[in-house]
């Protein structure tokens, strides 16, 4: 069944008639990052990223001048086992003590 649908995926692709599809694709696409970009949620490439990578992976890193994927910050933070939690300039985390 599967390849059926692959080979008429490739027949459609090339056919030329794809090009208007793949586009409404590649706008759909990019619509549903912006909403997310909004929400602060991760785009649909960086889910992609993070499941792959099992990091927290974020496009935008790179202009703050990051490594696009980090460690999962929520993992750390567990281990760690703080009461109360801040950050560094760096966004590094830490134990605060004291209120």
């Amino acid at each position: 069944m599967y390849q059926y649908i692959g080979i008429i995926l490739i027949c459609f692709a090339v056919s030329g008639c794809a090009s208007s599809s793949i586009t409404a694709i590649l706008w759909a696409k990019t619509g549903l990052d912006g909403f997310l970009m909004l929400k602060d949620e991760p785009t649909t490439t960086e889910y992609v990223l993070n499941k792959a990578t099992g990091k927290d992976c974020r496009l935008l890193n790179i202009i703050k001048g990051k490594s696009i994927c980090l460690d999962n910050e929520i993992e750390k933070m567990m281990e760690m086992d703080c009461n109360l939690y801040s950050w560094t300039n760096d966004e590094e985390v830490y134990c605060k003590y004291g209120f």
